[in-house]
């Protein structure tokens, strides 16, 4: 094997979320393990910084505070979401208080891109990507707490997704860097 595209994460999300269009956006990947914001804004990524946030985190809070095992704490983060749970009343304060550090953290960075990129535009929405993005009920949550559009962001915006199977359809918010990249080298090939 050899490698046609190398390029920081960013570039590759960017470039497999976004079009040309006017105005700025956010990215907001968050994975299992890490997270990260990435601004587009003028027609390419102006700004992007790792986020202390991701579902490893939750996980590991249910199962301390709750006091269950690694695998029934992820089935119930799974399973639940951003929504409350009769069988376990505390859970939704626990996820609540981490999602509230994620949108302190958000808008933190929002405003620190605003401040010091003079000629920034106003971050007009907010594509969520990435393993933890899926989350049940975090895009309204986002949305209505940082007063900003936040939808699940189109993995397959820029790729032709008619030979895809369901399955890789719903693989597509977990993909979008190796899509990304895939781009980049369609863009420039590899030449022998």
């Amino acid at each position: 094997l050899q490698p046609i595209a190398l390029e920081i994460e960013s570039l590759a999300i960017a470039r497999g979320l976004t079009d040309n269009t006017d105005g700025a956006r956010a990215i907001l990947d968050l994975g299992a393990t890490r997270s990260a914001i990435i601004i587009y804004d003028q027609g390419g990524v102006r700004f992007s910084t790792a986020i202390n946030f991701s579902g490893e985190i939750i996980t590991t809070a249910l199962e301390q505070k709750l006091n269950l095992d690694y695998k029934t704490a992820e089935e119930l983060k799974i399973k639940t979401g951003l929504n409350y749970t009769k069988d376990f009343t505390n859970y939704l304060k626990i996820v609540d208080d981490l999602i509230s550090d994620l949108i302190k953290e958000i808008k933190r960075i929002i405003l620190y891109y605003q401040e010091h990129y003079p000629d920034s535009h106003p971050i007009e929405q907010i594509g969520l990507c990435g393993g933890m993005a899926e989350m049940q009920n975090l895009a309204p949550t986002l949305g209505r707490r940082l007063k900003i559009r936040c939808e699940l962001a189109d993995p397959w915006k820029n790729i032709n997704k008619k030979n895809l199977s369901e399955t890789e359809k719903k693989q597509g918010l977990t993909m979008v860097s190796a899509t990304g990249l895939a781009m980049r080298a369609i863009i420039n090939p590899y030449n022998e």
